[in-house]
């Protein structure tokens, strides 16, 4: 069968989309038996080269007008996928003034290749080093985690030309661990400023990795360090890691934790960031400071609402076994929030753990007949503590019947004395709302 039934460029593209080690077979496979002249070569090569696949793409190039592909990609591709032997072939066969060695540079210093060091040394022996940004290439190479190019750049070439801070910067905010340590190490300690990575990173939306926070604080001189800065503007990030590190840090004991609690309660999700890790975070964070503070002296209040908010039955928990009773309400704007955002859990603990004089039972019941919790209404009236006549199960009927609260409107109408009632406006109501 002729191969020119077959949409062979087609082919390629798609089988680059599969395992690496399937894609490189089905490539070869096509390259090897099929009329190249049925293919687009220049688009083709460019895929292969981009997916890795030089070493099919050079010997593909061998019988081809060099001049009539893209060269710059492929020279940029090969270099950063540490193909040397297509760098030098390349070199050699072409018009040198076809490539962009610049970019080449570039793109062989972010490279993970097994060979990226040697074309690193080749490029630098062969090529006009003055058409080289060494600083930005030292940022690459730092912002992705390539250690062995960091190093052979800081031993083989000038130090001068390199803005190392922002190397190092670049690396902490990529949260490349070893490669942020062999800086620490290598570099002059006048050339890096740690305090200041630290507050980079802790304010930065990309790095939220305690171990980066870890390596910068051993190295830092600690007198220089403002720790609740640090935890304020992780905070600000929503970096939960970094602050769980700094608040458990034995190696600073400053800690404000008044501020450091209202820091964690100011949290707030990000545009785009996942609600469930940061929430679960925040709440872990304000866990461990009340585990850690003297709770006289942080705001006890600002961590119940927060718990009401969210939920939060081991914080409730946790104020509730280790603060004085007497400090301690379920108000009414506490309860009207638990409803708001349907924390069932919160309101079932209250009644489970606390003592109902800590809570304002009436708000409790009108706020569950207006929400539909039926459970939680059955609970207060048949609470054997609770005195019916403190109940304003008026105002409670007319709610749930605002909000069309028909198995609630039914079962206090089965089980409470009818009398209490305003049925006139219960009528209405229920007219209004279809009920």
């Amino acid at each position: 069968m002729s191969h020119a039934v077959f949409d062979l460029d087609t082919a390629i593209l798609r089988a680059l989309y599969f395992d690496h080690g399937v894609s490189r077979a089905i490539v070869s496979l096509i390259f090897r038996n099929c009329d190249h002249t049925l293919m687009d070569m220049k688009t083709v090569i460019n895929a292969i080269c981009h997916h890795g696949f030089t070493e099919i793409a050079m010997e593909a190039l061998k019988d081809q007008i060099l001049s009539s592909f893209d060269l710059k990609t492929i020279m940029n591709e090969a270099c950063l996928h540490g193909d040397l032997n297509l760098v030098k072939w390349l070199w050699k066969s072409a018009d040198n003034n076809l490539f962009d060695m610049k970019t080449a540079m570039l793109k062989v210093c972010r490279s993970r290749g097994k060979y990226s060091i040697s074309v690193l040394k080749w490029l630098w022996e062969n090529i006009n080093r003055d058409i080289f940004n060494m600083e930005v290439s030292m940022d690459n190479a730092c912002a992705y985690g390539r250690k062995e190019t960091v190093k052979w750049l800081w031993i083989n070439t000038n130090t001068e030309t390199y803005q190392i801070q922002t190397a190092l910067l670049k690396a902490c905010e990529s949260g490349h661990v070893s490669t942020v340590e062999w800086l620490i190490m290598n570099v002059p300690e006048h050339l890096l400023d740690l305090p200041d990575a630290l507050q980079t990173v802790c304010s930065s939306s990309k790095c939220n990795s305690a171990k980066i926070i870890e390596v910068l604080v051993k190295h830092a001189d600690k007198s220089k360090l403002n720790i609740n800065s640090l935890i304020g503007k992780a905070c600000k990030f929503c970096n939960t890691d970094i602050v769980r590190y700094l608040i458990n840090c034995t190696e600073i004991d400053t800690i404000d934790f008044k501020k450091a609690l209202n820091s964690v309660l100011s949290i707030e999700i990000n545009q785009g960031q996942n609600k469930k890790p940061v929430y679960q975070g925040k709440q872990d964070l304000v866990l461990l400071i009340l585990q850690k503070a003297d709770l006289s002296n942080i705001n006890i209040e600002g961590a119940i609402i927060e718990a009401c908010k969210h939920d939060w039955v081991d914080i409730m928990e946790q104020i509730w076994l280790n603060i004085s009773h007497r400090y301690f309400e379920m108000n009414a704007a506490k309860i009207r929030i638990a409803c708001e955002y349907g924390s069932v859990g919160i309101i079932q603990w209250s009644l489970d753990a606390i003592s109902l004089e800590c809570i304002d039972i009436n708000s409790l019941m009108i706020e569950s007949c207006g929400y539909g919790w039926i459970n939680i209404v059955k609970r207060v009236w048949n609470h054997e503590e609770i005195n019916h006549d403190k109940l304003d199960m008026k105002t409670a009927m007319n709610d749930a019947c605002t909000y069309n609260r028909l198995e609630i409107v039914t079962w206090l109408l089965q089980n409470t004395d009818g009398l209490t009632f305003d049925m006139s406006n219960v009528l209405i109501e229920s007219c209004k709302t279809g009920g």
